[in-house]
């Protein structure tokens, strides 16, 4: 069963559940790779950062649709001695993921 993931079961309203997935966007979030397409990302890069970027706070209505998906419908990184990893840090373009994984140390 999936869908305790993606939607709060008392309201059926979207939500982010995986702690992977949190923390890959709000590396991405704080990161400074464009990302024109998630525009509260944008916004939240131009306030205070006094929190970091929050996905269920923070997201819109079609980002959220994204994200639900994306939390379990993605590449991450699960090497061993390492925890889970969404290679966002520094972009998702395919060059800034490889230079994540070249970080890497085994």
């Amino acid at each position: 069963m999936t869908w305790p993931y993606c939607h709060d079961p008392k309201t059926m309203e979207l939500r982010i559940t995986r702690p992977g997935f949190i923390a890959g966007i709000q590396k991405l979030a704080a990161s400074e790779a464009a990302v024109p397409h998630l525009p509260t990302i944008e916004r939240w890069r131009r306030g205070n950062r006094a929190t970091p970027y929050d996905p269920n706070f923070d997201g819109t209505r079609q980002e959220m649709r994204s994200y639900v998906c994306g939390q379990c419908h993605v590449e991450y990184y699960c090497g061993k001695g390492l925890t889970l990893l969404f290679p966002w840090d520094k972009g998702l373009k395919v060059e800034q993921i490889e230079a994540t994984y070249d970080g890497i140390k085994p």
